[in-house]
């Protein structure tokens, strides 16, 4: 997906809005899924050893986005 310029700064805004709505989406849903294994932000996700917790639920594919 390549970026196009915008015509005007108006439609500069609007993009720049639209980008940061989507990622505080993004943001909302990792969090809500931490919250729901009772993680927070600042919770490490892999035990002293480097490997993944076994007490929180987390898919593969949200170990590897997070």
């Amino acid at each position: 997906m390549g970026f196009i310029l915008p015509a005007s700064p108006r439609q500069q805004v609007q993009s720049l809005i639209t980008t940061k709505e989507n990622i505080e989406a993004e943001l909302d849903a990792q969090v809500s899924i931490l919250k729901a294994n009772n993680c927070t932000l600042q919770s490490p996700l892999v035990d002293k050893n480097g490997f993944p917790r076994d007490d929180i639920g987390l898919n593969f594919s949200y170990q590897r986005t997070l």
